[in-house]
């Protein structure tokens, strides 16, 4: 997400007249684009990880390529599967800078949606 550029405050002399219209304004406008800006906030931006939809076949364990860069992840999370996605787990093989692994533990082939983070 390209974020926006925020506009400089003009600087506010003594008079109470610039402070109203500081607040009517100028605040008021920045309170507006701020909340924008956070509404929009994706998974990838508030995250250090990636999502991936991988398909284990049964009792296999998969080779996923780790997208960090330099980071081995700490953290995986199904977060959406069909049947059998609880015996989605991490693999046997250890996780490594360029690849995780995880494990289908049930008697059929399986899809889900994993988030790995750090």
């Amino acid at each position: 997400m390209k974020f926006p550029i925020f506009r400089q405050f003009r600087r506010i002399t003594g008079d109470i007249r610039d402070v109203f219209e500081y607040l009517e304004t100028d605040l008021q406008y920045a309170l507006k684009e701020l909340t924008t800006l956070l509404r929009n906030l994706s998974f990838d931006d508030n995250f250090q990880g990636w999502v991936q939809e991988v398909t284990i076949p049964a009792g296999s364990e998969v080779k996923i390529f780790n997208r960090l860069e330099n980071r081995i992840p700490n953290y995986r999370i199904v977060l959406r599967g069909g049947t059998n996605a609880e015996q989605v787990v991490d693999g046997d093989t250890e996780w490594t800078i360029d690849s995780v692994y995880l494990k289908n533990l049930s008697g059929t082939s399986v899809t889900v949606k994993v988030a790995f983070l750090v």
